[in-house]
């Protein structure tokens, strides 16, 4: 048996190379939730909605290409053929967050991965919500609670196990 390795390669840009296998961090660059909102930038929030199971792909893309990004992973530990593993899942299946100017937003969409991008309406709420999703997933817990009204990200439609700032966030 040939063993292979399958990579893809990434084109010009200010992190050319190849596309690892995991990704290191939720969020592109790791302080992206720390920074202060700057009212001066042209950046804004953006709601990625990607095609299904795409999720990391298009994290994997956008940090390629050095366009802030927050994707929060929870880990998981799921068991093949008898062994088992810890896998990092999606906190929020089918959605990536992404912090981008125009001309990187027109870029996302472009991408192959994305089946919509939408305005996030709450601008200065959503950081610190996707740190407080971000350190609870990290922690092991779920991040979000079915049926709780705590905070934005808390409210949980459980018949598709999607996480309420879907609603909360676009405008």
């Amino acid at each position: 048996m040939i063993k292979t390795e399958s990579r893809m390669a990434v084109e010009a840009g200010p992190h050319a190379g190849t596309l690892g296998t995991q990704l290191d961090e939720s969020c592109y660059p790791p302080d992206l939730l720390q920074r202060k909102p700057d009212s001066s930038s042209e950046r804004a929030w953006y709601q990625v909605n990607t095609l299904a199971r795409q999720e990391k792909l298009l994290a994997r893309l956008l940090t390629a290409q050095g366009i802030p990004n927050c994707l929060p992973l929870k880990p998981q530990l799921l068991t093949y053929r008898g062994r088992k593993t810890i896998s990092h899942v999606p906190v929020i299946s089918g959605v990536v967050f992404v912090y981008a100017s125009t001309e990187e937003r027109r870029r996302v969409l472009e991408m192959g991965a994305v089946a919509s991008i939408q305005d996030v309406a709450e601008q200065e709420a959503l950081p610190s919500e996707l740190m407080r999703l971000t350190a609870t997933a990290s922690e092991g817990r779920a991040g979000v609670n079915p049926g709780s009204n705590d905070t934005a990200i808390g409210r949980v439609d459980t018949r598709r196990q999607v996480a309420g700032i879907k609603e909360w966030a676009v405008a």
